[in-house]
């Protein structure tokens, strides 16, 4: 094998080497964004969830108390 014969077959081999491991990374990086993806809308909705809580407990909060009473005496009689 001559200088420039190992000279190439080093580069070729370092090339096919990266193009692996670019190849084998990227599909790390998209299985992490899809799992990113799931966790981003699972905080949203929880969010949401939140927010929603919070306004009840701003309205009971907020609310006068015998309107509160009149709403509660409501609920008991609808069950």
């Amino acid at each position: 094998m001559s200088f420039w014969t190992a000279i190439v077959a080093i580069v070729a081999i370092c090339t096919i080497g990266e193009a692996i491991r670019s190849r084998r990374d990227s599909k790390h990086d998209a299985a992490a964004d899809e799992k990113l993806d799931e966790i981003s809308s699972k905080l949203d909705r929880l969010d949401g969830d939140l927010r929603a809580r919070v306004e009840v407990l701003e309205r009971i909060v907020t609310d006068r108390k015998d309107d509160l009473k009149s709403r509660f005496d409501d609920l008991r009689r609808a069950s």
